[in-house]
């Protein structure tokens, strides 16, 4: 399977994975279309709205809102720590469910 099929025929996920990790894509345009496209994603939506419910007095456990198991969640999703931070401050963040 080529990198040039994932990106024709893969989910948003996979198509940024694609681009930022395997490719090491730098075209600003091209990474913004397919963040957006990520980002309106159900399963992300979801994701980052645990950031909401996020419990840091409970960093370990088995609970959806400790911090051990959003990030690696989001991490997953190809989303890291510093473009959590501009999320966190932007109004995509604001308009998920809480």
């Amino acid at each position: 399977m080529s990198a040039e099929w994932l990106l024709n025929n893969a989910e948003p996920v996979v198509r940024y994975r694609t681009l930022v990790e395997l490719l090491a894509i730098d075209d600003e345009a091209l990474l913004q279309n397919t963040m957006s496209a990520l980002l309106t994603l159900p399963q992300t939506q979801k994701r980052l709205s645990l950031l909401h419910a996020l419990d840091y007095s409970k960093t370990h456990g088995s609970g959806m809102t400790n911090l051990e198991n959003v990030l690696p969640m989001l991490n997953d999703f190809g989303l890291y720590y510093g473009m959590l931070a501009s999320i966190a401050k932007s109004k995509i963040l604001k308009k998920l469910p809480r």
